[in-house]
């Protein structure tokens, strides 16, 4: 009787125990399986922030993006309009190069020169050219100069359009003119200087020629005149 009740209090001090273990796994499973599960949830919660931290890095490098395409934003168009009215668009004319002067722009045009930047020195000095001679005129007869009495050569880059402007209050050409010192009538300079060049001329003795105003086109694809 004694073993018997003993063993009945051994087996009553073993029940707390596995009451213990039992209130420990809330959920029926294992301790370690609730551990396990613990640990998971506090790594999902880890997430979020994760997440959370990659989505304002994203955001400030998209901002980074935006202040550089700020930065490569060109300011507006500072370029003189030249698009002709309805009236002088009617009436437009078109010529062609003759033979020589033809010759001269296919050698200008693709030819390789390291040198192109004469182009400038040749448009500004026909622009002094044009200043000189209305100076002169002026002389002669005070209303040469109308609405412009200052004599002023302007250069104006225009990166928005990509075009430079070079602009003066000279004498200004008649249609006569134009369609004369532009190519469609032949110039002794225009084929001195091809000869010059095939001897071993420099491209920059154009302007000595009397032909510098095509060496815009060692730099342009289109070129406009116009003139008062």
């Amino acid at each position: 009787m004694a073993e018997e009740a003993t063993k009945a209090e051994e087996a009553t001090k073993e029940e707390p125990v596995t009451k213990e273990e039992t209130a420990k796994d809330a959920d029926g499973d294992s301790a370690v399986k609730d551990d396990n599960k613990a640990s998971e949830a506090t790594k999902s919660d880890d997430k979020p922030a994760e997440e959370s931290a990659n989505k304002d890095e994203a955001a400030g490098d998209d901002d980074a993006g935006d202040d550089s395409k700020e930065e490569n934003v060109l300011p507006p168009s500072v370029a003189p309009d030249l698009t002709a009215n309805a009236e002088d668009a009617a009436q437009t004319e078109n010529f062609q190069f003759n033979a020589d002067i033809a010759q001269l722009m296919s050698l200008i045009i693709n030819a390789v020169y390291s040198n192109k930047e004469i182009f400038l020195r040749e448009l500004i000095s026909n622009a002094s050219d044009a200043l000189d001679k209305i100076r002169y005129e002026s002389l002669n007869n005070k209303d040469a100069l109308g609405a412009e009495p200052d004599l002023k050569i302007e250069i104006i880059p225009d990166p928005a359009s990509k075009t430079l402007t070079i602009r003066d209050t000279g004498i200004g050409m008649t249609k006569e003119d134009l369609v004369n010192n532009l190519g469609t009538i032949a110039r002794s300079g225009t084929k001195q200087f091809m000869e010059a060049i095939a001897a071993g001329a420099d491209i920059s003795m154009i302007g000595q020629f009397g032909v510098g105003f095509y060496s815009a086109y060692l730099v342009s694809d289109k070129v406009i005149v116009r003139s008062k």
